[in-house]
């Protein structure tokens, strides 16, 4: 894995977009991957495979990304492609737009066919941007437009891409020549890491063990989270993986409340237990 102290511009970096069915972690799937190598703000490599999720692809998406089922009738399924990306990553420090839904379509399914990410860093260009770019709002399309980064055909996974690492590669800029990736995860205020244990290794309370073998079976576990919307009451949630906000731990996890992926602070999860369990 790249040096937390060695200069980004110096560190691979491979950036990294799905495109899917729609926004569930739990429902939805990957139809197509793309990804772009970084070295010394080089493009150094690509990677792009779209994929048969098995599913029918909704209209509306399909409007969204231009992407069909005839496009993806009898390409590859997630598991290939997904174990082709993780050999054209290797060892490199990640990136993406709100990666953390990238993050979660790309892991769950990983998980569920036996791969085992390595762990990558993984920089969400997102909360980088918030945190250097004095921008309206911090969709990937107002970034490009303010950045001067061209993204004329937003939506397919390659195009935005190149724009998320126009976005990257301008963030760096701000941070200074020596911005490592340390000082990069400070700035944004978040580390996290592509697998599903904490960007520093940290463990669980013993309390939630529940939860950790649920985020590698891919099984939904009920929790009592103290002080969210929805009050002390017991909710069902399908942990997916760790990661740090403001330097809290939490996790990554999608809620079946309103079946949308969000972040429960770990120190707020009061206990866990298998989903079902009397």
């Amino acid at each position: 894995m790249p040096s937390p102290d060695r200069p980004l511009r110096e560190t691979r970096i491979v950036v990294f977009d799905t495109e899917t069915t729609g926004l569930s972690p739990l429902r939805d799937r990957i139809v197509e991957i793309a990804a772009l190598s970084l070295e010394n703000g080089r493009e150094t490599g690509r990677f792009e495979e779209l994929v048969d999720p098995a599913i029918p692809i909704p209209p509306e998406l399909t409007k969204l990304h231009g992407i069909d089922d005839s496009m993806v009738r009898g390409k590859p399924l997630i598991a290939e492609v997904a174990a082709r990306f993780l050999e054209f990553a290797g060892d490199a420090c990640l990136a993406a737009h709100n990666a953390p839904y990238d993050m979660a379509m790309l892991l769950r399914p990983a998980f569920q066919s036996g791969l085992a990410p390595a762990g990558n860093p993984v920089l969400d260009t997102c909360r980088l941007a918030r945190r250097l770019v004095d921008a309206p709002n911090y969709q990937l399309g107002t970034l490009a437009g303010m950045l001067g980064v061209d993204l004329s055909r937003a939506h397919r996974a390659m195009p935005d891409v190149e724009a998320t690492s126009g976005v990257l590669l301008e963030c760096i800029r701000r941070l200074g020549d020596e911005a490592s990736l340390a000082g990069a995860e400070k700035a944004s205020a978040a580390r996290l890491s592509f697998g599903g244990g904490a960007p520093d290794g940290r463990e669980l309370p013993l309390r939630l063990e529940a939860m950790d073998a649920a985020m590698r079976s891919g099984a939904p576990v009920e929790i009592v989270y103290r002080g969210g919307s929805h009050g002390d009451a017991p909710r069902t949630i399908t942990p997916i993986f760790l990661l740090e906000l403001d330097r809290l731990l939490n996790v990554a996890a999608v809620c079946h409340i309103d079946d949308c992926l969000k972040n429960f602070r770990v120190a707020q999860i009061a206990k866990a237990r298998p989903a079902g369990a009397c």
